[in-house]
């Protein structure tokens, strides 16, 4: 973090990451005073002690009423406490407040605004942040929300302990062993650059963006048209003009093409809603007003249409859309979110309407204003995308025009917006996405306009993408932050002796990556990024890293083995592609099957997940990606390559 309170680590070897981070470790037995510190009381949350399961002298005290949320990071801070403190000590904890008879000191966890931090105000906090400060035998803890108090936590344990979070599971953690633990006075308001994302808990605890149900409370865009209005067989025979009338003539004979079908007149629908169907609005206000009723934690519903393009044409809405000026579909569409948010807006004042700016619908509105309950989350998708530069870079045409389009008009109508990235989208290719050079600014752009909000798209390889995986949840905090110090702590700490040897490889494997173009954010042609000779270098210092972990911890080896799978996975599949662009589908084939035994081999790799998931979507593998629903899975995906080049072996 930029700024911050120092802590006073004592009995401990400094390690890598009391180096990197600026904590301090002093000499062991070392007397710390008052006075070394300046004015104040420093806070003890545990001391030395000669002895393994020394009787706790600090408590950990949630709020009256504290949420899932709260909770949870506060037994999640307790756990990481207890296993970098050499004493092995556990703090006890307890709801409401200090236990009756305490006589040591504490931690109270909070909200501002709320008992017992009601003087404080969350406005003077950023989005999710907090303030942390030492009193005497206190360490206050106010969040902003119940994020941010959960972010705080995360604060101490990430920048005062050094604990790290590397990768998912138990395998990714890196947390210290320390004498003492003794915070000097503070005062500090901090709070994430970007305080909402979807990622998990691998930095900073922030999967706490969702709720308990599995709803997101902060930011809900998401496609759900048909959850609204359920094109179900009853609702198509009794209620068609509900859904979108299309001005097609014939139906499409591709089968997986199910969002269309005929009505009794025999006019052929799509399941995408009539916007100015009196009913339709009257069933959205209904479900926007229910959702909110019974979540009131969230601060958002969404409204964003399903994902197909097949929107309606009947007279009223043709009608509308001269009226607006023919302009973009979305003059139609924030017409019809600002009816939504006019009926809302008097019961729900301080929630908002979520929704993509996306695809057939990303460019802004012309000549209808988005009210302020209205949340867009730009999508940078398609065509209009390139993922080999910056958005900013004034030398892509393709970004230069995506950006005066799109992202500037969108940012001034809607300060308040969510950025939707497809960095880790690399439609069938499982190889590396390696856009370790266009990260920051991207991420410091949206921050610099204001986004409050990332999603990222796409397959959660860690296997092969590992490095852009942990760089994003970082950059989240601090987007001025150097993303090759961050990544350079990264390496010395996920593979210890064979750090090194482990950053030439992913360094070989991302200047490959930059060897070709990109469409749609995916590879061109992988066999021109990773060549034969990127290939073999990279194999070179995989060797060298496995032997420089032979000897070491088991968790260096097993690191790198996740790794050297990623690399085993590439050089098969990159072969199979350059086979496949010669002609040769047969040996193709061979080597595609190659790489999928890969995949199913290094299973075993894998861990336990990393913690209980908030709702049973939340299990998802992440050595290689496969889906909660395996609807996506990096075996399928690679199968479907695979059976392609299979019917053009055999002449299809």
């Amino acid at each position: 973090m930029r700024e911050g309170a120092r802590v006073a680590i004592t009995g401990a070897r400094e390690s890598i990451a009391m180096r990197a981070t600026g904590l301090r470790a002093v000499a062991l037995c070392a007397v710390l005073s008052a006075a070394a510190w300046g004015d104040g009381e420093m806070f003890t949350l545990v001391p030395a002690s000669d002895l393994w399961s020394a009787e706790p002298q600090c408590v950990v005290v949630n709020r009256p009423g504290a949420g899932y949320l709260e909770r949870w990071a506060a037994r999640e801070f307790v756990g990481y406490v207890h296993r970098a403190s050499k004493s092995r000590v556990l703090l006890p904890q307890a709801m409401d407040a200090v236990p009756q008879g305490w006589a040591g000191s504490a931690v109270i966890v909070g909200v501002a605004g709320r008992p017992p931090f009601e003087d404080q105000d969350p406005a003077q906090m950023p989005v999710h942040g907090f303030r942390i400060w030492t009193a005497p035998g206190r360490l206050n803890i106010a969040g902003a929300s119940e994020q941010g108090a959960s972010n705080a936590l995360f604060w101490l344990l990430h920048e005062k302990l050094g604990v790290r979070w590397l990768m998912p599971t138990a395998l990714g953690e890196e947390v210290p062993v320390l004498e003492q633990i003794v915070f000097e006075p503070m005062d500090v308001t901090l709070g994430p650059d970007i305080p909402a994302g979807n990622f998990d808990p691998c930095y900073f605890g922030i999967i706490g963006n969702r709720s308990s149900t599995g709803m997101r409370r902060d930011h809900n865009s998401r496609h759900i048209w048909d959850e609204i209005v359920p094109p179900t067989e009853e609702n198509r025979r009794e209620h068609p003009e509900w859904f979108a009338l299309t001005d097609r003539t014939e139906m499409p004979a591709e089968d997986w093409i199910t969002w269309l079908w005929r009505d009794a007149e025999g006019h052929i629908r799509s399941n995408q809603v009539c916007t100015t169907e009196p009913a339709v609005l009257d069933l959205f206000v209904s479900a926007a007003r229910r959702f909110f009723s019974e979540n009131p934690d969230a601060r958002m519903f969404s409204v964003e249409p399903n994902d197909f393009h097949d929107f309606c044409t009947c007279e009223r809405c043709r009608a509308l859309d001269e009226q607006l000026g023919n302009g973009p579909l979305m003059n139609r569409l924030v017409f019809f979110f600002n009816q939504i948010a006019a009926a809302l807006k008097d019961e729900f004042p301080d929630r908002q309407l979520g929704f993509y700016a996306y695809d057939s619908h990303v460019d802004p509105p012309t000549t209808v204003k988005p009210d302020p309950m209205l949340v867009p989350t730009l999508c940078f998708f398609g065509s209009r995308a390139c993922y080999g530069h910056a958005i900013a870079d004034p030398d892509c045409e393709i970004n230069a025009a995506w950006k005066h389009s799109v992202f500037d008009p969108w940012t001034q109508l809607c300060p308040r917006f969510g950025f939707y990235g497809y960095y880790a989208y690399s439609g069938a290719w499982q190889g590396p996405q390696m856009m370790l050079r266009t990260l920051a600014e991207d991420l410091r752009l949206v921050h610099e306009r204001g986004g409050f909000y990332v999603h990222v798209d796409g397959w959660r390889n860690w296997a092969t993408c590992a490095p852009m995986l942990y760089l994003l949840r970082a950059l989240l905090w601090d987007t001025d932050a150097d993303p090759r110090a961050i990544l350079d702590e990264w390496y010395a700490l996920t593979y210890g002796p064979a750090s090194e040897p482990m950053k030439a490889y992913w360094e070989t494997l991302e200047r490959g990556y930059y060897q070709d173009g990109h469409t749609l954010s995916k590879p061109d042609a992988p066999e021109r990024m990773f060549t034969p000779e990127i290939i073999a270098e990279a194999w070179d210092h995989m060797r060298a890293a496995e032997e420089a972990v032979a000897d070491a911890p088991d968790r260096y080896r097993r690191r790198v083995a996740i790794a050297r799978a990623g690399l085993a996975y590439t050089d098969a599949m990159a072969l199979g592609y350059s086979y496949a662009a010669e002609g040769r589908f047969e040996d193709a084939v061979a080597a595609g099957r190659r790489a999928l035994q890969v995949i199913v081999r290094s299973r075993a790799l894998e861990p336990a997940p990393y913690i209980t998931p908030l709702w049973p979507r939340d299990e998802q593998t992440w050595v290689w990606y496969r889906s909660w629903d395996g609807g996506n899975s990096s075996e399928k995906l690679t199968q479907g390559v695979i059976d392609d080049w299979q019917r053009q072996a055999e002449g299809g």
